[in-house]
């Protein structure tokens, strides 16, 4: 009987294994940053942050900060205000902060 309780709890050992996560449990991560003008080195407060090709969004606070959720891991941001250039910006997994400077439009 020992045995036969021995055999039962070895091959529900052998034959549970843990679910690894998959890798999409990872893509997501969340990055900020700074948006300021290149003239005058000041935050710039209502630019627009998007994920191009995605419905993440989000604008910059008065202090030009911001925070986003992306997914997946290699993301293009696009910023964007009225009276700037537009500027598109190449995220990675490694940076979690982004320091993003805008120029007047020639007009």
């Amino acid at each position: 009987m020992k045995q036969l309780i021995s055999i039962i709890l070895l091959t529900g050992l052998l034959a549970w294994h843990p679910v690894a996560p998959t890798a999409s449990a990872f893509d997501n991560f969340v990055i900020s940053g700074r948006v300021t003008s290149f003239e005058e080195s000041l935050p710039l407060e209502g630019a627009r942050v998007v994920v191009k090709g995605g419905p993440n969004a989000t604008g910059t606070q008065a202090d030009g900060t911001f925070s986003l959720l992306l997914a997946p891991a290699d993301s293009v941001l696009l910023v964007s205000l009225s009276g700037y250039e537009p500027k598109e910006i190449k995220t990675s997994p490694k940076y979690k902060q982004y320091e993003i400077v805008l120029q007047r439009k020639n007009n």
